[in-house]
């Protein structure tokens, strides 16, 4: 990794992932954006009642273990699952923080951050990553084909941005019809009949090992995005990427402090991009700047 690394920081936990034109099925699932900017700066700005009051607005996902455990998280950032532990702790932590002056794009890839400053990645050696797919969680054969299908195509193209980051994506698929655990493998896809208001979700490389869940939602097989795409863009979450248009792209929404930038290019067509501002395509293919970045934090 080269010195060129940035820290940067700021937030907004918003709305749904690619929610363009796919409205959530209710309105539990997701908030207008400015309600929840609004509610945003309360809990940073104001008291604890202020910070309750906006984890308490954030959608819920309940999902079930394969052990019969259910877990309840807050979706953030439109495609990150979180417990309400966890909102409050990176809103207590940034309330310490400064935030950026937004409005002016720099920095490209961002790259999660953790306590001490250091990027949050794979490291070398332990790149060798594995998968299963709940086939019995998805509601038909195909619906499990499909999701199994662009998964692969997916982690392909991450691989291929960088053949000598030592990077790999095994599908352990003896595994599908068994009920996978997160026990088994780096993490496990599974369809979620009752989620609304998102896509996908992924999780990041640590978090811990009950919450390594790629979480697919029923809008997956409806959404006018390229389907390989959002698992692109969730395989970037798995990786350690954050959402390119948090550093204050006009029209868009940022996310929180723990973030470094790679480079000092904005790069509009990044897969890690929602479609906001002017930037972001249905598409969501990796753009040549998240392949040189991409190369420069794992290689």
């Amino acid at each position: 990794m080269r010195g060129a690394v940035l820290i940067a920081s700021s937030l907004i936990f918003a709305a749904p992932a690619f929610a363009g034109d796919e409205p959530p099925a209710a309105a539990e699932a997701a908030q207008p954006a400015a309600t929840s900017s609004a509610a945003y700066r309360m809990a940073i700005e104001g008291d604890d009642e202020g910070l309750q009051a906006f984890i308490g607005a954030l959608p819920k996902v309940r999902i079930k273990s394969p052990e019969g455990t259910v877990q309840v998280y807050r979706l953030m950032e439109g495609d990150i699952l979180a417990t309400e532990a966890q909102v409050e702790a990176r809103i207590r932590e940034l309330r310490a923080r400064t935030r950026p002056a937004s409005g002016v794009p720099s920095g490209e890839l961002l790259v999660l951050a953790d306590a001490a400053g250091n990027p949050v990645i794979w490291p070398k050696g332990a790149r060798a990553l594995t998968y299963a797919v709940d086939r019995a969680s998805f509601r038909s054969a195909d619906e499990y084909e499909v999701a199994a299908e662009n998964l692969a195509k997916a982690t392909a193209d991450w691989i291929a941005a960088c053949p000598d980051c030592g990077l790999s994506f095994t599908h352990a698929k003896e595994l599908d019809d068994a009920s996978p655990t997160t026990a088994q493998v780096n993490f496990v896809v599974t369809f979620l009949p009752g989620a609304t208001g998102f896509v996908a979700a992924a999780p990041f490389p640590n978090d811990i090992q009950a919450k390594r869940l790629l979480v697919v939602g029923p809008q997956y097989f409806t959404t006018s995005f390229d389907r390989i795409g959002v698992f692109r863009h969730e395989l970037g979450h798995v990786l350690g990427y954050r959402h390119m248009h948090i550093i204050g792209v006009p029209g868009c929404d940022t996310e929180d402090a723990n973030w470094l930038a790679v480079s000092k290019t904005y790069d509009p067509l990044s897969v890690m991009h929602y479609l906001c501002g002017e930037g972001g395509t249905r598409e969501m293919r990796l753009s040549d700047t998240d392949k040189r970045d991409h190369r420069t934090l794992y290689q």
